[in-house]
């Protein structure tokens, strides 16, 4: 799905579509972030040594969440920026000197391709995956930043609900910085939390195994409100679902902002916006 309003690609010096921003030209106070929104790999890196069918599965990019993010995009009047190469090349989720940004694993098992790397190799990928996508969210905070309020930046993920036989848990994380816990605590706060949603925090993840990096790099300094939701994946698996969490989210995320803001929020509108 892509927003109503289009979408702005970014490609790294070598021409790869590394990340891009869905619905540039939103007004509203958030800006989204999905960092395993998608699964390619390029030419030249050989499916990682992967058979095609696994880069359709989770280990290769948060199923659904796109969608997701995508959806709250409009809603929220909000840009979205995409990372479009898959976690399995880069995860822009992590820190570069964190191994498991490129992960030698995944759910489905090894990933061959990530082995044997070099700490040349490991560069390389950073130079050409990791560090497009950070300008890219930089300048878009930047540019976010001219304005009279601050942006809320807000990561969408999803996890895998089952991971080597083992059910993890609740439907949803509500993940905060260690540093930072303002945006979280009011949602947890917030008068209209839909019981079905079962919040948890910082769980399956959280900021002990460094999974809050793009809130810490890109949130933290500018002392922008952040949050990260991280969806049990077949809560998002088809369009229905994945619209009815949006437009519960959205309205949650509002509802935490108005509340520190110390604001009345208006009523919810009856339909979901037109695209």
């Amino acid at each position: 799905m892509t927003a109503g309003s289009g979408s702005v690609p970014t490609a790294n010096s070598m021409g790869d579509p590394v990340v891009e921003i869905i619905n540039p030209d939103a007004q509203g106070d958030f800006v989204l972030v999905c960092e395993h929104a998608g699964n390619r790999i390029p030419d030249d890196l050989k499916n990682l040594g992967l058979p095609a069918h696994l880069l359709d599965q989770h280990g290769a990019l948060d199923r659904g969440a796109l969608d997701l993010a995508t959806d709250m995009s409009i809603i929220l009047d909000a840009p979205l920026v995409a990372q479009r190469v898959s976690r399995l090349v880069f995860d822009c989720s992590r820190r570069p000197s964190d191994t498991r940004s490129i992960p030698q694993h995944a759910v489905f098992g090894d990933v061959p391709g990530n082995l044997a790397l070099t700490e040349e190799d490991r560069q390389s990928r950073v130079r050409r995956f990791y560090e497009p996508f950070c300008r890219t969210l930089s300048d878009c905070l930047k540019q976010r930043l001219k304005n009279p309020r601050k942006p809320i930046l807000v990561s969408v993920h999803a996890f895998a609900a089952i991971v080597d036989g083992i059910w993890r848990g609740s439907n949803m994380g509500v993940m905060n910085d260690a540093a930072d816990a303002r945006l979280a605590d009011a949602i947890f706060a917030a008068d209209e939390i839909d019981a079905q949603l079962e919040l948890v925090r910082n769980q399956p993840a959280g900021p002990d195994d460094c999974s809050t990096h793009t809130l810490h790099e890109h949130a933290l300094p500018r002392g922008l409100l952040n949050v990260m939701f991280l969806v049990r994946g077949d809560l998002v698996g088809d369009r229905v679902a994945q619209q009815k969490l949006a437009t519960k989210l959205s309205r949650l995320l509002r509802e935490a902002q108005a509340r520190l803001e110390n604001r009345v929020l208006p009523a919810p509108p009856d339909s979901w916006p037109a695209s």
